[in-house]
């Protein structure tokens, strides 16, 4: 059984960085669809992205805020993605209605501390434990924050993506204290934001990589 960690590089906005992640080693690449973000980009560019890493192993996955079933779905048909990053309550209400043919990750916030945020977990009820996916980030999604992994303890009933402030330094001691299913860092491979360092994104999928 193969136990290696899986690796996310998010906030992917070209094609060449999409490329040179996916050649690196990406299982997958985010790609966000949140105006109030400064890596946000619109379908069309996505789905040229999507097109390009076709003959790679990586998956895109979609990422949103707040948005609903509708505008999730057809962006996602759109742009041929089959997984979607569900951030917010309306985007996390929307799973429900969302085709079977997408996949979760419901995105869930950590405080500083360590402790889960309240969840309805009725809503959970509505992912697949074998299809779909959790993703634990900080408090505030995309910011960068690390939060405290000694007070971390996660629903080990999914499958879970770990976030929020990772990099080449610290990810191999958060990997070690928590197992999660895949780590996914933005801002950690960037030397400003929105713009992806190659030589950190290598970096860092190297460095998980030989963990």
């Amino acid at each position: 059984m193969n136990n290696q960690t899986l690796i996310k590089i998010c906030g992917i906005r070209n094609v060449s960085t999409a490329i040179a992640a996916a050649e690196a080693g990406a299982d997958f690449i985010g790609l966000v669809f949140h105006s109030g973000s400064g890596r946000n980009i619109d379908k069309e560019k996505a789905k040229e992205i999507v097109s390009a890493i076709k003959k790679y192993e990586t998956e895109a996955v979609g990422v949103f805020v707040e948005q609903d079933a509708e505008e999730i779905a057809e962006i996602c048909q759109y742009a041929g993605i089959n997984i979607a990053q569900l951030h917010g309550d309306s985007a996390r209400n929307a799973a429900s209605a969302l085709p079977d043919s997408i996949r979760k990750i419901f995105a869930i916030n950590v405080n500083y501390d360590g402790t889960i945020e309240a969840c309805d977990l009725k809503k959970l009820s509505f992912l697949g434990w074998r299809r779909d996916y959790l993703l634990f980030d900080g408090a505030n999604s995309g910011s960068g924050q690390t939060f405290n992994l000694d007070g971390f303890n996660p629903d080990r009933s999914f499958r879970f993506f770990l976030s929020g402030g990772l990099t080449s330094e610290n990810v191999c001691k958060a990997i070690a204290a928590v197992a999660p299913f895949a780590v996914d860092v933005s801002s950690g491979v960037e030397r400003e934001k929105g713009v992806k360092e190659i030589k950190l994104v290598k970096k860092f999928i190297s460095v998980v990589k030989e963990i």
